[in-house]
């Protein structure tokens, strides 16, 4: 995906209650299709978003800026973040 995709995943919330989110950047506008064929694509949920909405900028401001466990994001808190490129 390495050609094709940038990526941030964390896990967030407070334990027991994790949940594993992030935000993807492609390079082209649909999901490729390497991406489709993986094994856990099943798993993930898509949401296209618009930089150009104040709500979705703040949200990938968030995933892609706050960093540090305890920081805010999409109203839970970081418990650990990772970058793929």
């Amino acid at each position: 995906m390495r050609k094709c995709a940038f990526a941030t995943h964390g896990i967030y919330g407070s334990e027991p209650e994790l949940d594993i989110e992030g935000v993807w950047l492609f390079t082209e506008k649909e999901i490729p299709q390497e991406m489709r064929e993986h094994d856990l694509f099943e798993y993930f949920q898509f949401k296209q978003l618009n930089v150009e909405l104040e709500t979705d900028s703040n949200l990938i401001r968030e995933f892609w800026t706050k960093t540090k466990e305890g920081e805010l994001v999409n109203g839970r808190p970081v418990f650990f973040v990772e970058f793929y490129n």
